[in-house]
């Protein structure tokens, strides 16, 4: 459906948009825009809002980082840990303080599959990106961890709803036509509308509103990143489904200083999963070996789960 045939059925559903710092798009366009890194302005955006420099600082300062002297200067962060790590930690930081809009118990375990999934599929996203050698490559995680943001308004408007549908639906997370039968649009429409509407770079909203169909864009760059996205959040979500239930993962073990835990959270590892066939075309199309692919999915199973929990914990 067409961008401006989507906005007159969002304003036929009466749908509000909830509360987004302004950083998320503002860092978003200097990554979607930059040939080179621009720390001063990233500094500058950034400093605006002291509660995300606030955030930002204690995730770097942390045990994950393992950097042997604390940073209380977003600059210096840059130079030690670089530049696209920081602005990544900048748009998760900012994109989890989303989860304010659940109360309920209920509304919160579905606001945290929501941000699960998006930093998982941030993640991937940008690795794979990163093994693609995509033109598009510094976007990638912003893509990825972007691409649920219409869930975020989908929940915010109707909250006993979607709280149900993401509890019965037999994915991590419902899918597009899940959505489709029971609200009757889905979280693709809505979250290129609202990329738009808080003027996010023009790429993100086209990524998003083809998040299930990537292979319609026209851009040959954008497909491949938008191939990838798909391929990450189906990834994102086999091994968020994998990993909740299992009885030796505990999310606490990932800064553990205990060997013996570690080494039971380590057991677990590689968790099942299947290559989406979207990425095995990509694969085929570009000459890319499938087996290199998969060998570094699959030790990036733990990483990935690690990141996630680290972003989400503060």
């Amino acid at each position: 459906m067409p961008l401006d045939q989507e906005t007159n059925t969002l304003y036929d559903l009466d749908l509000r948009f909830p509360p987004l710092s302004r950083t998320v798009a503002e860092v978003s366009s200097i990554l979607a825009s930059s040939e080179a890194p621009d720390t001063e302005r990233l500094i500058d955006v950034v400093n605006q809002d002291p509660l995300v420099v606030a955030t930002v600082l204690k995730r770097i300062n942390s045990a994950y980082y393992g950097m042997r002297r604390k940073f209380g200067d977003l600059r210096k962060a840059v130079v030690m840990i670089g530049f696209i790590e920081v602005s990544n930690i900048i748009l998760t930081s900012s994109y989890i303080s989303l989860r304010k809009i659940g109360s309920s118990k209920k509304e919160m375990l579905a606001v945290g599959r929501i941000i699960r999934a998006s930093i998982g599929a941030g993640y991937l996203t940008n690795l794979l990106a990163q093994e693609f050698d995509l033109a598009q490559k510094p976007i990638a995680f912003t893509s990825g961890l972007l691409h649920n943001i219409g869930r975020f308004v989908l929940l915010y408007n109707h909250q006993e709803a979607y709280t149900k549908l993401i509890e019965d639906s037999e994915s991590y997370l419902p899918t597009v036509d899940e959505e489709r039968r029971t609200l009757g649009i889905d979280h693709a429409a809505i979250g290129a509308i609202a990329t738009q509407h808080w003027n996010f770079p023009d790429l993100l909203p086209r990524l998003i509103e083809s998040y299930d169909t990537p292979g319609h864009l026209n851009s040959s760059n954008e497909r491949e990143l938008g191939i990838i996205m798909k391929a990450s959040s189906d990834i994102a979500h086999q091994l968020a489904m994998a990993i909740q239930d299992h009885p030796d993962w505990n999310a606490e073990d990932v800064e553990n200083d205990d060997q013996i835990e570690r080494d039971e959270a380590n057991s677990i590892f590689p968790l099942d999963w299947n290559l989406p066939q979207s990425l095995n075309s990509l694969l085929n199309t570009n000459g890319y070996n499938k087996q290199t692919i998969e060998e570094v999915l699959s030790v990036e199973q733990k990483p990935m789960l690690e990141y996630v929990e680290h972003m989400v914990k503060f």
